[in-house]
């Protein structure tokens, strides 16, 4: 079967299936998730879920998706644990570009080094131009 074919799993077994998704009682997310969650939702329930893979354009828009969303959600709560969600997409994102995290981390140090970081709570006014 090709990687993108969509596949629905039971808790049970493993079994390729036509359930309409578009309805109240199958819902339909169409969104990035962890690599747990299914097998996370097959522990929790009876429930069935519906995955596909995706190709590397749709996998390079939905972290930019997933990066919205879970920006979004810390915004809204303030929640730390946010912030690690936030962070676990950027990783994605530095993978999926090809760049290595202790690489990614280089950069981000030199960056801070020339430029600083936020621990003065700086506001820049306005300048002279």
């Amino acid at each position: 079967m090709d990687a993108r074919m969509a596949r629905i799993f039971g808790t049970e077994k493993t079994e390729l299936l036509r359930i309409p998704l578009a309805n109240s009682v199958n819902p339909t997310y169409n969104k990035l998730i962890r690599d747990r969650i299914p097998e996370i939702i097959a522990a929790a329930s009876d429930r069935r879920y519906e995955t596909r893979q995706l190709t590397d354009a749709e996998y390079a828009s939905a972290l930019d998706q997933k990066l919205g969303e879970e920006l979004q959600e810390y915004l809204s709560s303030g929640d730390v644990a946010e912030l690690a969600d936030l962070v676990e997409v950027v990783h994605a994102i530095v993978q999926h570009k090809g760049l290595a995290l202790d690489t990614f981390e280089q950069l981000r140090q030199q960056k801070h080094q020339e430029r600083g970081g936020f621990t003065q709570r700086l506001l820049l006014i306005r300048t002279d131009d």
